[in-house]
């Protein structure tokens, strides 16, 4: 999986647009897009937060094999900074992918890398929270004058279906802590994401807009 969020991360730099990277992703990777936006509200917990200067893409999701019988899909989410911040950046920022029934989750992965070269791409596995409601992920920043390592990145999770078939919904968010408050963890569960801030001040998030999949069957 990390292979393909570098080769949308290639694609996406060079200024593709997202039609050339689903042929790219069905040429190469065999992966077909199954999802469509939806208007979901934002939940009270996230709306009550200061918006984070951070644009967070709707969950796209691609039927990517069978395996046993069974469909696997992945769904990636992508994340961009609209400009480096000037304040210091030492807590923990956050990136969550939750689905409104539940999945079977098989391999999860997170890329991130800064707007320029000073920080390269880097992709890890290590989530906060990986369960059958998603996933979520921890990056600690580094920043430097001009650029931050978690400037852009993507969140993926290859999942199957569970207990019969259902069309659930998809909704990511990026946790941005700042000063002197951090994220210690975030929990996925049926309602949602849970962020454990470690002060009540230093807090912003951003919640992209819900994908809809049809016929996720276990």
């Amino acid at each position: 999986m990390g292979r393909v969020l570098d080769l949308m991360d290639g694609l996406r730099e060079s200024g593709h647009s997202r039609a050339e990277i689903d042929a790219a992703l069905a040429d190469l990777a065999c992966m077909t897009r199954v999802s469509t936006t939806t208007d979901e509200p934002v939940s009270a917990r996230a709306a009550a937060l200061p918006v984070a200067p951070v644009d967070v893409t709707a969950p796209s999701v691609y039927v990517i094999t069978e395996v046993d019988g069974r469909d696997r899909w992945v769904a990636i989410t992508e994340w961009s900074w609209r400009t480096v911040p000037t304040y210091p950046m030492t807590g923990n920022q956050g990136i969550a992918t939750w689905f409104s029934s539940g999945v079977n989750p098989i391999v999860q992965v997170v890329h991130h890398s800064g707007h320029t070269s000073q920080f390269p791409g880097v992709s890890r596995e290590d989530a906060s929270d990986l369960n059958n409601h998603g996933v979520s992920f921890l990056m600690a920043p580094r920043t430097s004058a001009t650029d931050l390592n978690v400037a852009r990145g993507m969140s993926s999770l290859v999942f199957e279906g569970r207990d019969g078939c259902a069309d659930p919904t998809v909704t990511s968010s990026y946790s941005h802590s700042f000063g002197s408050t951090s994220i210690s963890a975030i929990d996925i569960s049926a309602d949602g994401q849970e962020v454990h801030w470690t002060g009540e001040d230093g807090r912003a998030q951003s919640t992209g807009p819900a994908t809809r999949v049809a016929g996720v069957c276990s």
